[in-house]
């Protein structure tokens, strides 16, 4: 099997220099990681606070459901 990232788990970018760890939890926000860019995508029926505030305050994706 090939490995389509050559970043480590949880580590997206060119370089590997952006974090992202996906989470459905009450506490870390509902959402998943996408795959190229490692931006924050809310998952169905969540949004964040305020629109543009991904990884910001933690924030990220607790509003909805």
């Amino acid at each position: 099997m090939s490995k389509i990232s050559p970043c480590d788990q949880n580590y997206y970018g060119q370089k590997c220099q952006i974090f992202c760890k996906p989470y459905d939890t009450p506490y870390d926000g509902h959402y998943y990681c996408e795959p190229k860019t490692g931006r924050k995508v809310c998952l169905d029926g969540w949004k964040n606070e305020e629109p543009g505030t991904y990884g910001l305050g933690g924030n990220d994706c607790k509003v909805g459901k």
